[in-house]
């Protein structure tokens, strides 16, 4: 078992509407999102672009499933 005091995985069931963009970001606070396209890495500052990246997130984390669950998920998924 790993455990992270700053890090908690959590797995969005595939069952979830559509929850967010189609590609990776990573939000480093509250001023700084850096974004994943096909042909490069954004590094976004922009406040209300910031924002959005910020709900998208909250969003995600609000359909993920977390600990038993997400355990549950993984072990379905690898059963076939």
């Amino acid at each position: 078992m790993v455990t992270l005091s700053i890090a908690r995985i959590g797995i969005v069931p595939a069952s979830a509407p559509a929850a967010g963009p189609v590609h990776g970001f990573w939000l480093y606070d509250d001023e700084v999102a850096t974004v994943e396209i096909l042909s490069a890495e954004l590094i976004i500052r922009a406040s209300r672009a910031v924002d959005l990246y910020r709900r998208a997130f909250e969003n995600l984390t609000s359909q993920a499933v977390y600990g038993d669950q997400a355990r549950a998920l993984i072990g379905a998924a690898t059963r076939g």
